[in-house]
C-alpha cells in the first residue's frame, strides 16, 4: 500500500509541477500576458506556500518538492506579467507620443 501512496504522490506531483511550462512558455513567445489574471497569480502562490507548511507538517516529500517548483514557476508567471505588462504601456505610451510629434509637424 506505501509503494501505491509513493507513486501515486510521485506521478502526481510530476504533472502538478509541469502543468504550467505551456503557459509560462506562451507568455515568454509571445511577450503578452494580458489573458493571465494577477488575482489567480497571487492565488496560486499562497496555495503553494499553504501546501509546502502542510507538506513540511507532514514530512510529505512529494507535496513539498511539487508547491516548491509551482511556487517558483508562479513567481516567474509573475515577474513576466509585472515586466510585460509595465513594457507594453511603456511602449504603448512612447508610440503614441511619437504619432503625436510626427503628426503635428
Amino acid at each position: 500500500m506505501s509503494m501505491i501512496k509513493d507513486v501515486s504522490g510521485y506521478s502526481a506531483g510530476f504533472m502538478a509541477s509541469i502543468m504550467y511550462i505551456p503557459q509560462i512558455k506562451k507568455m515568454y513567445l509571445t511577450k503578452s500576458t494580458d489573458d493571465i489574471s494577477i488575482n489567480m497569480l497571487l492565488m496560486i502562490l499562497l496555495c503553494s506556500i499553504l501546501w509546502i507548511t502542510y507538506g513540511f507538517y507532514l514530512m510529505e516529500w512529494p507535496v513539498i518538492i511539487t508547491d516548491i517548483i509551482i511556487l517558483l514557476q508562479a513567481l516567474l508567471m509573475l515577474s513576466f506579467k509585472i515586466y510585460y505588462e509595465r513594457l507594453c504601456c511603456c511602449g504603448n505610451r512612447t508610440n503614441s507620443i511619437n504619432h503625436i510629434v510626427t503628426t503635428s509637424t
